[in-house]
């Protein structure tokens, strides 16, 4: 239905994420809650009246065929909806091939039986849209919409000559409701003077067939599904219509009443695709790998000592939270499939926030506890197989911040592309169900707890961290100490390493040491590693004093001996990475 539509555009415009970048930088990162906000904004914002939200259903559809000798014939189609509340304007109207619509032959019967005027208006897949015209509307009751089409059989190649008759091949609008009953009335130009008109059983075998005279025929389905191709395949005689010379072969069979009966399918039918199972699969497999996805940030808490809780219903057990997730899934499937996308989009959104954990900041530990200790050749490499469990404990194809996380979402991307593309010329409608599925899951899959906003390790951070940083140093203070290197240094209390630095050794002449500290900072709900520079210089000096005004200086203190003077150098704000041009500036005053 056109509401449908436009509440699908709405929420694909919410559901809008920017760029990310990787680890160390800024990674924005869309907030749940305001997501939904900004969502259910967009569902229940007041819109113009062919926009506004309805509930309405398709009842019958009844078609009726008048063919003609020579020419175009007018086929005419009456829907009946019922509406239930809402605004109900009307419906989008698949293309029917080699037909023209006729607007002003086109009506609407509302309640009470009073005639409506019908706006059609052609749309870029080749449907056309009709409402009511004048912004009426409908809240409640009956109506039954008037279509008339103008085709001409013949060019249409529905109508031809088969083994010395008539053969009408045709298939009226396919429609993307399902109904209680659709039937298809034909009238021939005169009566048969040859054997009455024929069907093909295979193709009629599920209608309810009535031969109201020798000229006259109709077809009938009860529970007609959607995208149901009700097909009309009739045999009768040539001589009532203008037909060309030339004759399709085919074979003829004798009926039980002696009538000839074509044997088989002059031409296969093929069925539409089922582009309304996708967004029921998208569904399942979004929710699938998010519980994946759930599974592998409650296993990275694990590693860290610390338990998981959830956002939503944070004290309901995990069979009792799975239970409700289900129930919601099901609920937004079967919403999907009933094209109430106002109802399941909500209901998809509260089976996603019952997996969501909720965000734990792990509180730093005092900068004085435990003691310095200078890392020998065993620590190092105990600390590099550290690092690595580390990553692949929090490594996932399902985050964005990562090269194969990135590949991974942009291949499932480039998919729900081509298949939006495939169906943008079938029906507009499945190309947005699919689009907003695909952007619903996506988002809490590949954008919720990436690795910079799940808890970290100083210790392993500050290592990862400046395990590349160390050559630049050394080259950064190669003209004030040649014969400097970087060694490693960890700091430990009772209950394991709590920072790794690298400290020059010989430091510059003119400094009685120098640090490279790495240190966490939580940004919002991301973790971000930013470089510090720890200078140390015997107090009352005039380079302590000039120092003062090296940009990046952040504090200046003496140590509790008084015997040394700290300065510490980095980003004034502290939420960016300022890179080594501070220790450059220092070095150059020095």
């Amino acid at each position: 239905m056109i509401s449908h539509l436009h509440l699908g555009t709405k929420f694909a415009l919410g559901c809008r994420v920017g760029y990310f970048q990787y680890m160390d930088r800024r990674i924005p990162v869309p907030r749940f809650h305001l997501l939904l906000a900004i969502s259910l904004v967009a569902l229940l914002w007041p819109s113009p009246a062919d926009a506004a939200w309805s509930k309405s259903s398709l009842q019958s559809v009844a078609v009726s065929v008048s063919v003609v000798r020579e020419g175009a014939s007018y086929v005419e189609t009456q829907a009946q909806f019922h509406v239930e509340g809402g605004r109900f304007r009307g419906f989008d109207l698949a293309a029917l091939p080699g037909a023209d619509l006729v607007p002003d032959s086109c009506e609407a019967r509302v309640v009470g039986g009073l005639r409506q005027h019908v706006k059609a208006s052609s749309r870029p897949d080749g449907s056309a849209r009709i409402v009511l015209a004048d912004k009426a509307y409908v809240s409640a009751g009956t109506v039954v919409f008037t279509l008339v089409h103008r085709i001409d059989f013949v060019a249409a190649g529905a109508l031809r000559r088969y083994a010395g008759r008539a053969r009408l091949d045709w298939t009226p609008i396919v429609w993307d409701q399902g109904m209680k009953s659709m039937s298809v009335a034909l009238r021939l130009p005169g009566e048969s003077r040859d054997a009455a008109i024929v069907a093909e059983k295979d193709v009629v075998a599920d209608y309810d067939t009535t031969h109201k005279s020798l000229h006259e025929m109709s077809f009938l389905k009860h529970r007609a599904p959607r995208w149901y191709p009700m097909r009309v395949l009739v045999d009768f005689d040539a001589a009532l219509v203008s037909l060309p010379a030339r004759e399709v072969s085919g074979e003829v069979l004798l009926g039980e009443d002696g009538a000839p009966e074509m044997a088989g399918v002059s031409q296969a039918v093929h069925a539409p695709l089922p582009n309304h199972w996708w967004p029921t699969l998208i569904a399942l497999v979004g929710f699938g790998l998010l519980l994946l996805r759930s599974a592998q940030v409650r296993r990275v808490f694990r590693s860290m000592g610390l338990s998981a809780r959830f956002r939503w219903l944070p004290r309901t057990p995990m069979s009792m939270r799975l239970l409700l997730s289900l129930l919601a899934l099901a609920l937004g499937i079967y919403a999907g499939w009933r094209d109430v996308m106002a109802g399941s989009v909500p209901a998809f959104f509260a089976a996603i926030l019952l997996w969501i954990p909720a965000r734990t900041a792990v509180g730093a530990r005092s900068g004085h506890a435990g003691a310095w200790r200078k890392m020998s050749a065993a620590d190092v490499h105990a600390f590099g197989l550290w690092v690595r469990t580390y990553e692949k404990q929090r490594a996932s194809w399902l985050d964005a911040a990562t090269v194969r996380g990135a590949l991974c979402l942009g291949a499932v991307l480039l998919s729900l592309g081509v298949w939006v593309w495939h169906c943008h010329g079938d029906c507009r409608q499945d190309m947005l169900r699919i689009a907003v599925s695909g952007a619903l899951w996506v988002v809490p899959i590949w954008f919720s707890f990436h690795r910079s906003e799940l808890p970290v390790d100083p210790a392993v951070e500050s290592f990862r961290a400046l395990r590349a940083w160390r050559r630049s140093v050394v080259r950064t203070t190669a003209k004030t100490c040649p014969e400097g290197e970087a060694s490693w240094w960890v700091r430990e209390d009772e209950t394991g390493p709590v920072e790794v630095r690298l400290k020059m050794q010989p430091p510059p002449s003119s400094l009685s040491g120098l640090d490279v500290a790495a240190e966490v900072v939580l940004s919002g709900s991301v973790f971000r590693m930013r470089k510090a520079f720890v200078l140390r210089r015997t107090p009352g000096t005039a380079l302590a004093d000039e120092l003062v005004h090296c940009p990046g200086i952040v504090e200046r203190h003496r140590t509790a001996d008084c015997q040394e003077e700290i300065v510490v150098l980095r980003d004034r704000r502290g939420r960016w990475d300022a890179g080594l041009k501070v220790l450059r500036a220092a070095l150059t005053m020095i």
